[in-house]
């Protein structure tokens, strides 16, 4: 599966690791397939990893129909803030991440965008409660 979500052991993360090529529909569902899961809690911060990621098929649309869905669904769970960091080393994708943090604009989540792992991590810890 290109898009796979694993709650990271001893921890409040969800790693979301992105591998090869991803389609709009492909990453809708898995954005939808999980947040309307019993394994999404609302302490629940994610780190996306597309360093293996290929979005070139991913549209503007699409990232804007996550976007929307995300505001939408965390607003109407009641949530006031959650952490999203992600690490992008390519251009192409740290593009992508820009973009829908464009349109999350307004959005409880706060979304940060690494060409580090590491730093991406270290962001996400330092701004856990």
């Amino acid at each position: 599966m290109p898009v796979r979500f694993a709650v990271m052991p001893n921890s409040i993360h969800v790693k979301v690791t992105l591998d090869g090529r991803i389609t709009d529909e492909e990453l809708f569902a898995s954005y939808h397939d999980f947040y309307t899961s019993k394994t999404w809690t609302p302490e629940t911060h994610k780190l996306c990893d597309l360093s293996d990621a290929d979005l070139s098929d991913i549209s503007a649309d699409c990232i804007i129909r996550i976007a929307e869905f995300t505001k939408g669904f965390f607003q109407e769970k009641g949530i006031d803030s959650i952490k999203s960091a992600a690490y992008a080393p390519h251009d192409l994708d740290y593009g992508y991440i820009r973009m829908y943090q464009a349109y999350a604009e307004g959005s409880p989540e706060v979304m940060q965008v690494f060409k580090d792992i590491d730093e991406a991590k270290a962001w996400l810890e330092e701004h856990d409660d």
